[in-house]
């Protein structure tokens, strides 16, 4: 499995839960895309919208990561770019395990998503320029890439699970 694993272009490794995450040089784009999309490239508002937004691929990565690991399939690794993450695990061994597998980003997502609300109607939406770019991405930015993940088109987690339910009803 290790030569499926990109060897060039990665700039950092970090291991959560034994699971080796490889970051992209690559994945400050995301972030950087967001700030010229709010019309304020400043440095002090792309910073934390690169950081908000290399979590946010993170955790959707994460819940993969974490679904795969509760039907015992082994997790190889997390890869993070600016065009987004894969999570190279063991393929699921049942069509349960592979629908939570390719739901688990989603669902990660949607506690995210779910979590910051929560903050914001406890707490209201911060004025900080470091807090309130993770409130955007955290919300709306989310939003819209839980939507992107479920269309199902491409390989994205929305056609994998299609496929899944096709596999499922003609095997």
């Amino acid at each position: 499995m290790e030569n499926r694993i990109p060897k060039s272009g990665y700039i950092g490794r970090f291991s959560i839960r034994n699971v080796p995450i490889f970051i992209h040089w690559t994945f400050p784009v995301g972030g950087v895309f967001f700030a010229f999309f709010l019309g304020n490239p400043t440095l002090i508002r792309a910073l934390p919208l690169v950081a908000a937004y290399t979590i946010l691929i993170i955790f959707h990565e994460l819940g993969h990561a974490i679904a795969a690991k509760m039907y015992s399939s082994k997790v190889h690794c997390i890869l993070v770019t600016g065009a987004g993450g894969w999570c190279i695990a063991e393929k699921p061994k049942s069509f349960s395990a592979c629908l939570l597998f390719y739901a688990g980003g989603v669902i990660a997502q949607l506690l995210l998503l779910l979590a910051t609300t929560l903050y914001i109607v406890t707490f209201g939406s911060p004025e900080s320029k470091v807090l309130g770019p993770f409130v955007f991405v955290f919300t709306l930015v989310n939003a819209v890439l839980i939507i992107i993940n479920l269309i199902p088109a491409g390989k994205s987690d929305g056609m994998r699970l299609v496929a899944a339910f096709r596999e499922r009803i003609n095997p």
